[in-house]
This record gives C-alpha cells, sequence and structure tokens, in this order.
C-alpha cells in the first residue's frame, strides 16, 4: 500500500487538462481511484446545478455550476484519460460532492490515469482519492468501490452507520423468554387502536341481535297473541342458538385478557343457558309452554344492557342511567330466570325418561350407560338449588365492588 501510494505522488506529473488554464476558467478538485474494472472521479462541488458531462472515447468533459474552492461560480474541466471509458454509475451525495465511475473497455491497471504527461505544480485540481485508493498487489475488492454516499464520510454519517450496525446485532440476537414477553406487550400496545376498534363492533353486533330478536318476540305476540306460544320456538329456535353462542366470544376475551371479566363466571353462564336451550329444543311439552317464552326473554332482556354498556366502556365513556341499568336490571331478571330454568327442568324430566332420548342404552359397543332423565333430576334436587344461591351470590358481590367507590 506504502508502494503504490509512493508511486502515485511521484506520478503526480500525470495531472493534464486539455483547456488552458486561464483566469476565467475554474476547476473543482477531482479526486480518481482505480481497480482493475472501474475508475472513479469524484468532484467536490457542493450545491451544484446545470450539470453536464460528455464522455467520448477516452475524453470526460464536465461543466457545472457551484461551490468550490473559488467560491459559487461555473467550473469546467476536460481530461483525457489513459484508456476508453463508458459511463457506469453517476451519483449525487446530499447536495455535496458528485461522484461517477467509469467502466474501462479493457479491464486493466493502468499505469497512468492521464493519457499526456504535464508536470505543473500550478494545476492541482486533479489528485488521487485516498479514502478509495486500492494498491493494485493488494487484497482490496471490487465491493469497497460501490457507489456510496458522499455524506458517509461525515461524523454524522458515521454515527447513523454505528447506530445502524448495532440495531443489526440486536436484530440478529437471540431473545430471551424477557425480551420475547416485551415485544408482545409492544405489538399489544400497537395493536390497542384496532383492538377497541374490534371489541365495540363485537359488542354493537350483539347488541343488535338481541334487540333484533326480543323485538320479534314482543312484535309478535302483540299481534299473533297467546298463539304465539305454540310457535315461537319453532320460528326463532336457530336464532337463539346462535346468539347464545356467539356470547362465548365473550368468555374468549376474558380468557386472553382482552376484558377484565372472570371467565370461568362467563362460561358457566353461558353453557349453563346453551344447556337449557337444549333441553327445551329436544323436549316438544315445554317448547310451547309461556314459562319458556318469559324465559328467553328474560335471557335476551339481560344482555340488551349489558352490550352497550360493555361497548361505551371500550370507547372510556360513562353514561350513568346505562351502568345503573346493567348492574341493577338483574335483580328482576335474574330471579325470574332462575326460578323458570327450575320449572323447565321439572316438567321436561318425565318426557326425557318416557322416550329416553339423550341418554344411552346398554347392551352396546362400549357397553357404557347414561340415563339423561336421571341425571337431569339429580341435577335438579342436589346441584341446582347451591348453584342459584351460589350464583346470586356471585352478582351481589360483584354489584357491590362495582358500586362501591362511586357511593
Amino acid at each position: 500500500m506504502g508502494k503504490a501510494v509512493k508511486q502515485a505522488k511521484k506520478r503526480k506529473s500525470n495531472i493534464f487538462a486539455t483547456e488552458s488554464v486561464t483566469m476565467t476558467v475554474r476547476r473543482p478538485f477531482v479526486y480518481w481511484a482505480q481497480d482493475e474494472r472501474l475508475l472513479f472521479l469524484t468532484i467536490d462541488l457542493k450545491d451544484s446545478s446545470d450539470v453536464s458531462y460528455a464522455i467520448t472515447g477516452n475524453s470526460f468533459e464536465f461543466r457545472a455550476t457551484g461551490i468550490g474552492a473559488h467560491g459559487r461560480c461555473e467550473y469546467s474541466f476536460q481530461l483525457s484519460l489513459f484508456a476508453d471509458v463508458e459511463l457506469e454509475k453517476a451519483g449525487q451525495g446530499g447536495g455535496s460532492k458528485l461522484l461517477y465511475v467509469l467502466k474501462k473497455t479493457n479491464a486493466m491497471w493502468w499505469p497512468t490515469i492521464l493519457n499526456d504527461v504535464l508536470y505543473s505544480d500550478n494545476v492541482i485540481f486533479f489528485t488521487i482519492d485516498f479514502d478509495r485508493f486500492e494498491d493494485p498487489d493488494g487484497s482490496d475488492t471490487e465491493d469497497d468501490y460501490e457507489m456510496i454516499n458522499m455524506n458517509a464520510r461525515t461524523p454524522e454519517a458515521q454515527m447513523d452507520a454505528i447506530t445502524q450496525r448495532i440495531l443489526d446485532e440486536c436484530r440478529t440476537k437471540p431473545k430471551t423468554k424477557t425480551d420475547f414477553i416485551n415485544d408482545v406487550k409492544q405489538f399489544a400496545k400497537k395493536c390497542n387502536y384496532l383492538l377497541i376498534q374490534y371489541l365495540c363492533a363485537y359488542n354493537i353486533t350483539l347488541f343488535i341481535l338481541h334487540v333484533y330478536l326480543l323485538f320479534t318476540l314482543v312484535f309478535n305476540f302483540f299481534t299473533i297473541g297467546n298463539a304465539y306460544y305454540n310457535s315461537f320456538w319453532q320460528s326463532n329456535a336457530n336464532i337463539i342458538k346462535i346468539v347464545t353462542a356467539l356470547q362465548l366470544i365473550d368468555v374468549a376475551h376474558a380468557l386472553v385478557g382482552y376484558t377484565k371479566g372472570n371467565y370461568r363466571i362467563g362460561l358457566i353462564q353461558v353453557c349453563g343457558r346453551l344447556a337449557f336451550i337444549y333441553i327445551i329444543d329436544g323436549c316438544p311439552d315445554v317448547q310451547s309452554s309461556p314459562t319458556t317464552f318469559i324465559l328467553i326473554f328474560a335471557y335476551f332482556s339481560i344482555e340488551i344492557f349489558r352490550y352497550p354498556y360493555y361497548a361505551a366502556s371500550c370507547l372510556k365513556i360513562e353514561i350513568p342511567l346505562l351502568t345503573w341499568l346493567r348492574y341493577n336490571a338483574w335483580v328482576l331478571l335474574y330471579p325470574v330466570g332462575l326460578l323458570l330454568e327450575g320449572v323447565t327442568m321439572y316438567r321436561s324430566i318425565p318426557y326425557y325418561y318416557q322416550t329416553g332420548k339423550y341418554s344411552i342404552k346398554l347392551p352396546n359397543a362400549t357397553n357404557i350407560g347414561f340415563n339423561f332423565s336421571f341425571t337431569l333430576s339429580i341435577f335438579f334436587l342436589f346441584v341446582f338449588p347451591f348453584g342459584t344461591f351460589s350464583w346470586a351470590l356471585i352478582i351481589i358481590i360483584q354489584k357491590k365492588l362495582y358500586l362501591l367507590p362511586n357511593c
């Protein structure tokens, strides 16, 4: 490397310009470097405009207006190179220093850059680019000479490069469990807006479905009268099942932490309702009963206060009347629902005992028997009363915990 630099300095006499040096001609500093295939010319001219250049054979002509050694004025020069070249790349970095990459027609190391030798200490605008210099005997590769941003030599650009390298190392560094948890939290924060919109849309959708079903029941009852009891289940059984099953999404929201509710309580409530709906669906004797109509009405009346309350909470909107209904409407509706659930079970047990529906009779391939009517009777006598009391106690505690800070 040192030997090559000394040879380059000795070849300072190889500086040549075909134009005559006059007081009206201004030349910018031009830095050169080469490898076996390319010639690099860096022109130190800032804020350049009206740039024009021409390459003809081994001749390179340049003219532009910019800020150089003589201030802002027009600069020009013409170089007669050692051999023919053609343009490979031309670029400008950040408004300062123009870079021209010229491809040699015949790939070889040039012993000198300019074709004619003219030594003059007054012609100093053409000199070696030590930042790009490559020793012909060295091990540098062509990749070291790719076009780069000229500002990369500034301290700010060097700091940017260091920062980028650190970021790249962080991306490739194996992540610990803590890093993974932090990444998940950051992702959750970014998705918080979308999550709020989703929860709000979900609650509004469920509210609309419940209102639609209640409106259908009430409208048909006042239109048809008591005769509607005989047909309401067949007309609405599917939508009752679907809307109730959609409430399981509430349980999933609580399970993954999207909402603050207790997913166990929600799971018991929704699964209990689904169980009673399928008990009703399998027993024609109770489908046309007024108690069944009132039970379904109670189920869905509770939800028309809950879902708009949740939607408003997602948007951090406090509606006092809606909050009061959310935590007080159950005082009438829950006891009615629990009482009618007991009536429904009691009236359906004889039907399931006589028909054996939902039961598994012996003998069978698995040699396992199951009597649904007997199981329903045990549940009605021993589990349902205790479950009803416990459920009412949970709701009362939940109401007090929410309303106590507001007292």
